[in-house]
């Protein structure tokens, strides 16, 4: 399995960029570059859904989970 297909396997259950990274090995800025190239080129909807710890208030121990929408399959 090649990172691409690692990543799309990733965000079709939901993932975190921190858990792209991890998996993949990339680093943040081609995991974002990655991620704004499927939305572009392969016309692919990724959604963002913001969430906030338990108990946290504000930015700190907040985190984005990507969520893949649309998958026609054919992304390489």
């Amino acid at each position: 399995m090649t990172k691409r297909e690692t990543a799309l396997a990733l965000l079709r259950d939901g993932a975190t960029l921190q858990t792209i990274i991890e998996a993949t090995g990339w680093t943040k800025g081609t995991a974002n570059n990655w991620l704004s190239m499927i939305r572009r080129s392969h016309r692919l909807d990724v959604f963002r859904h913001r969430c906030v710890g338990p108990g946290v208030i504000g930015a700190r121990g907040s985190f984005t989970i990507y969520t893949l929408k649309g998958d026609n399959g054919n992304v390489a």
